[in-house]
């Protein structure tokens, strides 16, 4: 989680950094006296703080459904991912960015592999299957400063069945979508990453949608032209490279 500052906190569900434990400890002594043995509450507990870290595991999650070429947001997504991928070879190869394509399954891509994509007419916006590869990315650079970003235009409306693994569309979208895609959420916010969402069009169950998930994870969500998105992306990224240093 970094490097120790010197400085402590109390703990919060889902804290990584190492506990302190003679402020525990002094804590537990002071809200119920000298005794032994000495019994800790949960609200005794400290960690210690530490300094935010150098680098960055990036997952930019990138909506491949058809709704984004008929649109006439195919090209900029891909600009998008493109020279952000190009800026941080360059310039950040410190940073690992993993992209992932989301349509009714999400997959890994490599800059290449993202160039020949074409969109597909089969119908479903799996965000809750994007989340949890880019969650599989976090987790594979654990010293690495956690950061998803996702582009997309539509809510989610399909999602990964737990019993067969199948990806199962509908729509309107089913509750099971929405709570499986949230699931995927509070287990990013569990781990500390930072979600920002890139909303495309203005769908209103999308704005519902992705002004949830921002409050609830604590992220930022964006509303850019398709012209624009390029530029927000980019300088998000940008952004909190800055509050990294």
């Amino acid at each position: 989680s970094g490097e120790v500052s010197g400085a402590s906190r109390p703990w919060e569900y889902g804290d990584e950094q190492p506990l302190d434990v003679v402020r525990t400890l002094t804590r537990a002594v002071r809200r119920a006296g000298p005794s032994v043995p000495v019994r800790l509450a949960v609200e005794d507990f400290e960690v210690v703080e530490t300094e935010r870290r150098a680098s960055a595991a990036v997952a930019l999650c990138v909506d491949l459904s058809y709704s984004m070429i008929s649109q006439g947001r195919w090209g900029p997504m891909k600009q998008t991912a493109l020279a952000l991928s190009h800026l941080m070879a360059t310039r950040f190869p410190q940073d690992a960015l993993q992209i992932i394509g989301f349509g009714r399954e999400a997959m890994p891509l490599t800059q290449q592999e993202l160039a020949a994509v074409e969109p597909e007419m089969e119908q479903g916006t799996n965000l809750q299957h994007a989340l949890r590869l880019a969650g599989r990315h976090l987790r594979r650079h654990p010293d690495a400063e956690p950061v998803v970003l996702v582009v997309t235009d539509g809510e989610p409306t399909a999602h990964l069945d737990p019993d067969d693994g199948q990806a199962y569309f509908h729509w309107p979208p089913l509750p099971e979508t929405i709570e499986a895609t949230i699931r995927e959420v509070d287990r990013l916010a569990r781990y500390r990453a930072t979600l920002n969402l890139f909303m495309l069009g203005d769908d209103a169950g999308l704005r519902r949608f992705v002004d949830a998930v921002a409050r609830r994870s604590k992220g930022r969500m964006f509303t850019p032209d398709p012209d624009d998105l390029g530029e927000y992306v980019v300088s998000d990224y940008l952004r909190s490279r800055q509050r990294r240093r």
